[in-house]
């Protein structure tokens, strides 16, 4: 529902490429992680660039995130992960699934961090 009725509004918005189902060569998704690799893998779906926030808050979903973005990112693919660097009670956030990522063979930098000084520091991850 959010990918409908707010991603696909800014996509609209920001003057980017739309067809009647949605934006041209964009696919919108949501749902468990293992779930949709093995629709991305029946599917043969790659990408150049997978774009994700506010997925790497739980520890126990990254092994199959990992392996999602393992079937799903084009060999010169580049995702990129915005979330929080720690997430307070749930113990994931960006710096430890970027741990989790080099160790599987993901290269990670933080691209861009975002503090207000009023919450908890906001980084987006490149991945490739």
């Amino acid at each position: 529902d959010v990918l409908r009725r707010i991603t696909a509004v800014n996509v609209v918005a920001n003057d980017l490429a739309v067809e009647a189902d949605g934006v041209r060569g964009a696919r919108f998704v949501a749902g468990d992680w293992a779930a949709l690799k093995a629709l991305a893998e029946a599917q043969r779906l790659r990408y150049d660039v997978i774009l994700a926030a506010e997925a790497i808050y739980r520890p126990g979903a990254y092994e199959d995130l990992a392996a999602l973005l393992e079937q799903c990112l084009a060999p010169d693919g580049l995702a990129w992960f915005a979330g929080k660097r720690f997430y307070f009670g749930c113990g994931g956030g960006t710096a430890s699934f970027a741990g989790f990522l080099r160790e599987r063979g993901f290269d990670v930098r933080v691209d861009r961090v975002v503090e207000d000084k009023r919450s908890n520091t906001r980084e987006v991850l490149l991945i490739s």
